[in-house]
């Protein structure tokens, strides 16, 4: 035990060299006394340990939490190595001290046993003994508490004994057989042997790595090599159309660890595939009796609220009429602000744990209860959002009547500020106690202004085409018309590499770059719901793929080729 696992506690260390002795006594006595205070499977900050081994608050605005079990570590790394310097006589110590040979006969257990309890939460210090020698001691308070929190490995460590010729003998005859039906399953076979003669796992891996240098041969063959990409996508999809785990261990020659290990990558590489969005806020505080309050609503907060948002499209049906889709919405009634801010505040805060548990994920070594854990909270708010885009779908249709009396142009108004009702909800800052219906509101009625530009633009591009056909030679177009025909041709060559073939038949569909003859101010574009006849998609379906190829593209063209695209 000689290093430190967290830097601030060694940085500390290296202080309290110039400190005087009786505050390295004081900071000697404080290590038990917090040792104490650390609870298993908490994390605590910096600050917190050194203001109590030091008495000293530090202004540090740093954050970072640091686990039990590093921090247990260091503090006995810290109580021998302060005191292993300091010579301090055994006989000027109030308290009892008793060194290691002492508790080793007094629990019946090796050094390398009362070594792992040092790790574990035993604190001990170095003392000057009348031989002039410096030995290990630990208090008899420390030790009382320690066998009193740790009963089942005290326990343990004095069931502990050696092991008989036979015990060997039968131990070596099971890893024999083992090797014969799986000789690529090391680690599993050790275990398994571990458990059945109630042995650690490391006194079995030692066992047989003495028989296999004894006899000069291995008793298993090399673990496979990791997974790469290819081979866990295909462990991946078998394992979603329904093979079992043991025939996928079978198939690909991997323990049952491997394709857990290869289906946790995949799915983690999915889900922290980009970060989450969500509204932060000072409510969201980590102890538990605040977490019961941003779940738990008020009583009668929701009574009488229709619960049938899994039954209604987010956008009409084709074929379905306006007055079909408005009376799926009556059994809807409108949120008051109540109901929005614990809804609003759930939402963001289910997000808000998803994050902190995706950004300490490792993706290449995921843990599958953090993955469920990440799935499950994103499927609450994924519920919540749905929940709060259909109490407000009516919104969207009372704006849109408010700019138009058509049925078919407001089918279309109504798909399009369904989209933005949905984006709404994703950027809603509910801390300004503002209600929903306002910000929603104004974000739809830009959003149908915008569309009603479009529309009289449209116009002034057909009187543009008519002067170009009456033009007829090429040869005549000036200067600018010739830069616009190779951007386009440049942005044909963008589209073909940097987009899916779906996508890229979207975009040009829909802009007008199907014929390569025609120049862009000649095009004669699609409506999403024509290309969506041609794709045999939903139109809805087309609009997503647009926006996600949109995306793409504007990273990707400068901004006189995406003008030139778009119109825009």
């Amino acid at each position: 035990m000689g290093f430190f696992k967290q830097a601030f506690l060694g940085d500390l260390f290296r202080q309290a060299a110039y400190t005087p002795l009786p505050q390295k006594l004081r900071q000697l006595d404080a290590c038990q006394v917090l040792a104490r205070l650390l609870e298993p499977g908490k994390s605590y900050p910096g600050d917190f340990v050194i203001f109590h081994l030091t008495g000293y608050r530090g202004k540090s605005t740093q954050e970072q939490l640091f686990p039990y079990k590093h921090l247990i570590a260091d503090l006995a790394v810290y109580s021998e190595k302060l005191s292993k310097d300091m010579k301090i006589p055994s006989a000027a110590m109030e308290e009892k001290f008793l060194t290691l040979d002492a508790l080793t006969k007094r629990f019946r257990v090796c050094t390398r046993t009362l070594c792992r309890w040092r790790r574990q939460g035993l604190i001990g210090r170095f003392l000057l003994y009348p031989d002039g020698r410096s030995r290990l001691a630990f208090a008899a308070s420390m030790v009382d508490y320690f066998v009193k929190k740790n009963r089942r490995k005290v326990q343990a460590g004095k069931q502990f004994s050696r092991m008989d010729e036979g015990e060997d003998v039968a131990l070596i005859e099971r890893l024999r057989r083992w090797a014969k039906r799986r000789p690529d399953h090391r680690q599993e076979a050790i275990r398994r042997t571990a458990r059945k003669f109630g042995r650690s796992v490391e006194t079995i891996r030692q066992k047989l790595g003495a028989f296999e240098q004894q006899t000069g041969r291995k008793l298993f063959e090399k673990r496979p090599e990791a997974a790469d990409d290819a081979v866990r996508e295909k462990i991946v999809k078998m394992y979603e159309q329904g093979v079992t785990v043991g025939t996928l261990m079978n198939r690909f020659g991997r323990s049952r660890s491997n394709i857990y290990h290869a289906i946790n990558v995949c799915r983690s590489g999915k889900l922290c595939a980009k970060p989450i969005f969500y509204m932060p806020s000072k409510e969201f505080n980590p102890a538990e009796r605040r977490r019961l309050d941003l779940l738990t609503p008020p009583a009668g907060l929701f009574d009488g609220l229709s619960k049938k948002e899994e039954n209604v499209t987010v956008t009409p049906k084709v074929g379905d009429s306006l007055e079909v889709y408005i009376a799926d919405l009556q059994s809807f009634t409108i949120l008051n602000i109540r109901q929005e801010q614990f809804l609003f505040r759930k939402y963001n805060y289910f997000k808000y744990l998803a994050e902190n548990i995706r950004r300490d994920i490792d993706p290449s070594l995921p843990r599958t209860s953090d993955l469920k854990q990440l799935q499950s909270l994103l499927h609450q708010a994924r519920q919540i959002s749905r929940q709060l885009i259909c109490h407000n779908l009516r919104l969207v249709v009372s704006t849109a009547r408010k700019h138009t009396r058509h049925e078919a142009e407001m089918l279309d108004l109504i798909s399009e500020g369904n989209l933005v009702l949905m984006n709404a909800v994703e950027k809603f800052d509910y801390t300004r106690k503002v209600k929903f219906s306002t910000y929603a509101t104004w974000a739809i009625i830009k959003r149908f202004a915008g569309m009603r530009r479009s529309a009289v633009a449209q116009p002034v591009m057909a009187a543009a085409d008519e002067q170009l056909e009456v033009a007829g030679d090429l040869r005549k177009m000036d200067n600018r018309i010739l830069a616009i025909e190779r951007d386009r041709r440049s942005l044909l060559d963008v589209l073909r590499d940097a987009l899916e073939e779906r996508e890229r038949l979207v975009v040009q569909y829909h802009y007008g770059l199907t014929d390569p003859e025609k120049i862009p101010l000649q095009r004669k574009p699609y409506s999403l719901s024509q290309i969506g006849q041609k794709l045999g998609l939903s139109k809805e379906r087309i609009r997503q793929m647009e926006l996600s190829a949109l995306a793409k593209l504007r990273r990707l063209l400068s901004p006189e080729q995406f003008e030139l695209l778009t119109g825009a």
